[in-house]
């Protein structure tokens, strides 16, 4: 389950995902994103979520989904927040494997334990600064 939470103030988007999860609902958020939220980036809390059960194979099948989406839904700053060395190995793994796929760029994303940093992270990209500036036009 992913609860969509949008930080107008600081134009990012807060996810909070919890079990149930498959990467699959993940894709479909991204196919399916409201058009004023595309280009914001996110902070991505994976901290409820069994990450040890997604597979190399798992993640090869959602990049190649997410590969037709486009730059403008894949290629934006997002933040990941997980808990512990197992969780960041894998969502290492998907990043690294996100940029040889050339789906998104390793400056482009943080893998953290610490939501602050995280939220400090995100909130410093040009992309947050052109949602709020997006959003405050309304």
């Amino acid at each position: 389950m992913i609860d969509v939470r949008p930080n107008h103030e600081n134009g990012y988007l807060y996810l909070l995902v919890s079990e149930p999860f498959s990467l699959d609902e993940l894709y479909q958020l991204l196919l399916n994103s409201p058009n004023a939220f595309v280009g914001w980036p996110a902070v991505l809390d994976l901290r409820q979520v069994r990450l040890d059960r997604i597979t190399e194979t798992d993640i090869r099948r959602h990049l190649m989904k997410k590969s037709s989406l486009g730059g403008a839904k894949t290629s934006v700053p997002c933040a990941y927040v997980v808990e512990g060395v197992k969780a960041q190995a894998v969502v290492r793994m998907a990043t690294v494997m996100s940029e040889l796929a050339s789906i998104s760029k390793d400056e482009d994303m943080l893998v953290t334990e610490d939501l602050e940093e995280a939220t400090r992270w995100v909130t410093a990209s040009g992309a947050a600064v052109d949602a709020k500036r997006r959003y405050s036009r309304g």
